[in-house]
């Protein structure tokens, strides 16, 4: 099978092509006539090859004083929050710092005007895992990211409220019919129930 004359003989990386570059530079100035090859060629290749070493040298060097240089900028910073927080609360309690100073540093001015949250404008999704006798894992997430356990600005949790109605009975006619059952700040909530709860039905009501 004849060899292919591509340039992917070569290894890929720096380091591995340096490696083999010194190998056959090396070769190729001690046997270039025996190679076929021309004094010319391989003072061209000789050149050209510590061209590459001067450069990748540069290029080595160059990565291990950046990653130092980041290193100390890294340290530097962690040197002066360490003294900045302290600093920046004792001017925040400071009776005499005014909120234009504040603003003049970039710091918090503070809100001293309550505002009120009004309540939530969309609902909560709910899903109910019954898979485990007498233990229900009711899971619930707001309307607006179905997808994410994110609740509603000012919201602290969901309420749930429950009626159980025996097989056959009406459902609760509304919300009067449900008793408070918890309020869950995580979803999903668990609701367990006794064996005298066996075959009954669960209305959840959730906001």
């Amino acid at each position: 099978m004849p060899q292919s004359t591509g340039e992917h003989f070569f290894p890929r990386g720096d380091a591995d092509f340096t490696a083999w570059g010194d190998r056959f530079n090396d070769y190729v100035q001690a046997n270039f006539a025996a190679l076929g090859l021309s004094a010319a060629e391989a003072t061209g290749l000789n050149s050209a090859w510590f061209r590459f070493r001067i450069g990748y040298a540069a290029q080595v060097q160059a990565r291990a004083a950046a990653a130092a240089a980041y290193q100390e900028k890294a340290r530097s910073r962690r040197a002066f929050e360490a003294l900045l927080r302290p600093a920046v609360r004792r001017i925040q309690t400071f009776a005499a710092t005014t909120d234009a100073q504040r603003g003049q540093l970039g710091i918090t001015i503070p809100d001293r005007t309550r505002t009120p949250i009004g309540p939530p404008t969309t609902r909560p999704l709910v899903k109910v895992d019954f898979s485990r006798r007498l233990s229900h894992r009711i899971a619930f997430a707001d309307e607006g990211t179905p997808t994410r356990r994110t609740k509603p600005k000012g919201v602290i949790g969901a309420e749930l409220w429950v009626k159980l109605t025996a097989l056959g009975a009406a459902p609760p006619g509304g919300p009067a019919d449900l008793s408070f059952l918890m309020l869950s700040t995580r979803s999903p909530a668990v609701a367990e129930y006794g064996g005298a709860d066996a075959g009954k039905t669960a209305h959840y009501m959730i906001r």
